[in-house]
């Protein structure tokens, strides 16, 4: 809508300060699996500015809304293969995309065009989910046949969510549809590999099916179409229509397709065509074959035409799910292996730690790299303990690289540094390699005292690498106190990003700072509606708006990988840049939690070794030292206050930001105020008038507040327009 706006008046030159106030009413999805609400018809139609904009250009508008929800850029399958039976240039247009000599021909027609020309797209998609399977089952020793798809401890593993490097569930979407659900069989895992995607979880046919399969809710009347043929197709799903091969069963047997009819109905649905033109040959059919009534065949009919968004195969379902289930079993009863062929595979350091710190709650300890053992990547060897272990690779440390990591192995082993220098002599092992080997501690089996390696690693190699091979000589090295395990981690991590504790000691400096309980993305939050969170910045989306302005997705994790997944709008993206601009680092964020996929980050700092009160960062000093007033304690008095608007409270606290927006509807100003009390955060709403006079307008980050609210449902509403500066 915003595009098409704004591509047209520039063709009808009508100026940007024209557009600008109605492009920005309208809302557009950041992907496509978000609701799209605020359409520019809507935004023309029910709007103050767009109706006036529209009287003024009504050509402008005309064309727009044709234009809108169009093709507008052309893209390119990553996948997608076209197979024919003759020189495709005999058949097609041909274009020629890529850059420099990576340039590959490609079909000039979207797919549909192609599929009418009589050709065939085939989507050749690499797994590295494969490699893993191979690489630990030869690992483990398993063969084919030792699967148990309906094994009870597999299926634990489903229902416990531990989901990290197992195929089609490895997301934040999967860890909250399942986040209170029991896996009882197969099925279920085929099921949710199917509800797992972006129309269901839209349609809620998800959940529905997860309440259902656990006998909390069950299908009120007239809900479900009333037909036995339906009831005994989607029986197995909990009366949730899942997979494309149900909808062909319903044709046949209840609207009385043939078979090659039904397939047809299913192919439209495959192919997102649409059902329209099959309105009436199907609610005859259910009247007439299937007896229904004609308000319960159009029930049906529309069931199925809003299913066709998102159907989904059930044999992809079940392939898919045939996989999941063998990388689960492996990681229930060979987690060493399954963890060692996954952390060799992946290369994302990301998911590299996730794995690693889920690999801990297995216990499985994942050691760092050591030039003493270097059994190619991710060995596991028996530990002295008697259980397994598995060692790190030398070529995950930052200024190593794969060549001198090979000759590292290619050496080994070594009795001393003074040996590992000399068979090493001639090789590409610089000194910034040595100091990153050192600072990783893959040389603790040759010296033990990492503080005095780390802090002298250059002037130790130089003595190593000269003609006399001499070794300083430390005077009372006992008498200089080495790290800490937690030092050491934080120390190790910034060239071994896998070394395990860093997470931990960081957190607990930060917790020992903020006078405020702060969570981690591994800890529980039902029924939380706000929270102060300690994570690593996992993943960073940004996403640009045609005024220039820019959103972004945060993902924070925890080692026992939990995650949370956040949207920040610019305002706060602009104020909490340094905080998620990258990924690897710490961050603490102030998180509401409004609903599933609607989590926001108000505020976000980046913590690192100087992490504490900052000059000038007034919010950041209110995070540090909550307020002490009764009206701070947000999530107390909040619940005082009636729904019905009829009393109101005083509240307190430290003012996050203010935002003043103009209503998509009337295009009447209003502000919210995001106010962070004692134990919680809430959005204050301030209207029109007195409401939203100077005393609101000049609020800012960081000021101490009290103001008086009432509630009105869930929402809070700035009562008076007084507000008092504590």
């Amino acid at each position: 809508g915003r595009r098409a706006l704004r591509d047209v008046a520039k063709v009808f030159s009508v100026s940007d300060a024209e557009v600008s106030p109605v492009a920005g009413l309208i809302v557009e999805a950041i992907e496509e699996e978000e609701q799209q609400e605020g359409s520019l018809r809507e935004t023309l139609v029910a709007t103050e500015v767009g109706k006036a904009f529209q009287e003024r250009h009504p050509k402008t508008c005309r064309v727009a809304l044709r234009l809108e929800g169009q093709i507008r850029d052309v893209g390119q399958h990553a996948a997608g293969v076209v197979v024919s039976s003759r020189p495709l240039a005999e058949i097609v247009p041909l274009e020629s995309r890529g850059q420099g000599k990576t340039r590959v021909p490609v079909v000039a027609f979207d797919w549909h065009a192609s599929e009418a020309m009589g050709l065939v797209k085939l989507d050749v998609l690499g797994l590295k989910t494969l490699t893993v399977l191979r690489d630990a089952m030869e690992r483990a020793g398993v063969q084919d046949g030792d699967f148990d798809r309906n094994d009870a401890k597999m299926l634990g593993g489903f229902s416990t969510r531990k989901f990290t490097g197992i195929f089609q569930f490895d997301t934040p979407s999967a860890r909250e549809l399942c986040r209170d659900f029991m896996f009882r069989r197969f099925d279920d895992v085929a099921a949710i590999a199917a509800l797992n995607r972006p129309g269901p979880a839209l349609a809620g046919f998800g959940r529905a099916y997860i309440e259902r399969a656990m006998g909390r809710r069950k299908p009120m009347i007239g809900e479900d179409p009333d037909h036995p043929a339906y009831r005994e197709i989607t029986a197995p799903t909990e009366g949730v229509i899942i997979y494309q091969e149900q909808v062909v069963e319903i044709a046949k047997r209840v609207a009385g397709y043939v078979p090659a009819e039904a397939d047809e109905f299913r192919r439209k649905m495959a192919k997102k065509i649409g059902l329209s033109d099959e309105e009436p040959k199907f609610t005859l059919g259910a009247k007439g074959f299937g007896g229904m009534s004609a308000e319960n065949a159009q029930k049906l009919f529309d069931l199925l035409s809003g299913f066709a968004q998102y159907a989904f195969n059930r044999s992809h379902a079940v392939a898919y799910s045939e996989l999941a289930v063998k990388l689960m079993w492996l990681k229930i009863n060979h987690p060493a292996h399954f963890y060692a062929a996954a952390l060799a595979v992946e290369d994302d350091p990301e998911v590299q730690r996730r794995l690693v710190g889920e690999a801990q709650w297995f216990a499985v300890p994942v050691l760092p790299p050591d030039v003493t053992a270097p059994q190619g990547r991710f060995a596991v060897r028996p530990s002295a303990s008697g259980d397994v272990e598995i060692v790190g690779a030398i070529d995950n440390i930052k200024w190593v690289g794969d060549v001198p990591a090979k000759q590292i192995a290619s050496a080994a082993p070594y009795s001393d540094l003074r040996d590992f220098a000399t068979k090493l002599q001639g090789s590409r092992v610089t000194s910034r390699a040595f100091a990153s080997l050192s600072q990783a501690t893959a040389l603790r089996s040759l010296f033990l005292h990492a503080k005095l390696l780390c802090a002298n690693s250059q002037l130790i190699w130089r003595g190593l690498r000269s003609k006399r091979r001499w070794m300083p000589v430390i005077a009372s090295p006992n008498a200089i106190k080495d790290y800490s395990s937690g030092e050491l981690a934080v120390i190790a991590e910034k060239v071994y990003p896998l070394f395990v504790g860093a997470f931990e000691e960081v957190a607990a400096k930060v917790k020992a700072i903020v006078g405020r309980d702060i969570i981690t993305p591994d800890d529980p939050r039902d029924g939380l509606a706000s929270a102060v969170v300690f994570g690593r910045v996992s993943a960073v989306k940004m996403f640009a708006s045609e005024d220039g302005s820019k959103s972004a997705r945060v993902s924070l994790s925890a080692p026992g990988g939990g995650e949370i997944v956040a949207r920040l709008d610019p305002a706060v993206l602009d104020a909490s840049r340094e905080a998620v601009e990258s990924t690897g680092g710490f961050a603490l964020a102030v998180v509401r939690f409004c609903g599933p996929g609607r989590i926001y980050i108000e505020r976000a700092w980046r913590v690192d070794g100087r992490f504490g009160p900052r000059l000038g960062d007034k919010l950041l000093a209110g995070l540090i030292d909550p307020p002490t007033t009764d009206a701070a304690n947000l999530d107390v008095v909040w619940a005082m206050v009636p729904p019905d608007g009829t009393k109101a409270r005083s509240i307190g606290g430290v003012v996050i930001r203010l935002d003043v927006k103009s209503s998509k509807k009337s295009g009447e100003p209003y502000g919210r105020i995001i106010l962070l009390g004692r134990n919680g955060v809430l959005p204050i709403f301030a209207f029109r008038g007195r409401h939203l006079g100077d005393d609101v307008k000049d609020l800012h980050s960081g000021q101490v507040v009290k103001m008086t609210v009432t509630k009105k449902g869930d929402i809070a509403i700035l009562s008076k327009g007084e507000i008092t500066l504590a």
